[in-house]
């Protein structure tokens, strides 16, 4: 009888611990484990001097389909030089393979069949461009909840990530900081220990991302010049921007356009 109710008792203490609710950050990774649609828009302008946009449209599928949009805009005054690419992909599945439909600029569309390790790369490198791994690291920092917004109504977090760590990986984040370091003509020094700062919109509710935007306010002073940054202020302005936009109610396919496949079969 005295072991019956040492086990019933060590059972409830243990349900308790058992059962706690998930931690919010816990919840927010396995959102972005999910196939979403989103934008992600990002500016570098080194005023009167040189500069780089980059805007990319992601659409998927329920099915698997997806199409997404690069536009990059790349120019330096001093050097005359002013260079602009938009490349247009459509993804499908047709007779159990992976099937591209790329079309650069205006030029002639080109039609892809994917190697399985083609495919695997793709989604492996997704991972990396919108999901956990690379927007909310294990080495980011001071990760905070700020509660509802009385504006918005989504629940706000923010944190911050170590330029040093972030910029030896393969992400958007770091591929973007490397460009800016990069067109200003200086290398990252890790003495300088920098931090970009993070804001994550999410849905009240679900948790699932709707924002997320990065204030670069730390590595401005190194990678733009005074006038640029005097005329940040003037113009009131932002020269450095990074932001990701979710949208988690996707359709169940992606379509390609009769007018990339009549091209591609003539």
């Amino acid at each position: 009888m005295k072991k019956l109710l040492a086990l019933l008792l060590c059972t409830v203490v243990m349900l308790p611990a058992g059962c706690r609710p998930k931690e919010p950050l816990d919840v927010i990774r396995e959102r972005l484990s999910e196939d979403c649609s989103l934008r992600i828009s990002s500016n570098y302008m080194n005023l009167g001097i040189n500069g780089y946009s980059h805007e990319i449209a992601q659409e998927f599928g329920k099915d698997g389909t997806f199409h997404f949009i690069d536009s990059r805009h790349h120019w330096d005054h001093t050097a005359d030089y002013d260079s602009a690419e938009k490349r247009e992909y459509y993804y499908r599945y047709e007779n159990k393979s992976l099937v591209c439909y790329l079309r650069i600029n205006e030029e002639e569309i080109q039609r892809t069949v994917l190697s399985k390790k083609e495919e695997e790369g793709i989604f492996a490198s997704q991972k990396l461009f919108h999901g956990a791994e690379g927007l909310l690291p294990s080495y980011m920092k001071d990760f905070t909840d700020k509660g509802e917004h009385s504006a918005t109504g989504l629940r706000e977090f923010t944190f911050k990530i170590p330029v040093e760590q972030e910029i030896q990986q393969e992400s958007l984040l770091s591929t973007y900081l490397q460009t800016a370091f990069s067109l200003y003509g200086r290398e990252y020094d890790p003495d300088m220990k920098l931090y970009v700062s993070c804001l994550l919109e999410v849905e009240k509710d679900t948790l699932h991302p709707v924002r997320m935007t990065y204030d670069f306010s730390e590595i401005k002073p190194y990678v733009l010049s005074e006038g640029a940054l005097s005329g940040e202020d003037d113009l009131e302005t932002n020269l450095m921007t990074l932001t990701y936009e979710f949208n988690y109610e996707i359709p169940k396919t992606i379509p390609v356009p009769d007018t990339f496949k009549d091209t591609v079969a003539k």
